[in-house]
């Protein structure tokens, strides 16, 4: 299980900042995603196999003025794309 913090979805990418509730919730919670989008997308699209390349990508946030960083740029992300 995860909380969400912050996140930021465009049309080629996303960010999300999460917090953990439970053990390897971050993980699990990626994997259902991914799993369930590419489910949704090839049965819309009437294809098969993989969507995204390799593993998400994701850092430890150890302090307040790290997480107050991450979520400027993930809240500002959007703007600066779009």
């Amino acid at each position: 299980m995860v909380k969400f913090i912050a996140y930021c979805i465009n049309p080629n990418h996303y960010h999300f900042i999460l917090q953990q509730v439970s053990e390897k919730g971050i993980e699990k919670f990626m994997q259902r995603l991914g799993m369930g989008y590419a489910k949704y997308f090839n049965n819309r699209r009437k294809r098969s196999g993989t969507l995204f390349q390799g593993k998400f990508k994701a850092r430890h946030i150890d302090s307040n003025e790290y997480l107050l960083h991450v979520s400027s740029y993930v809240n500002l992300n959007y703007k600066l794309i779009g």
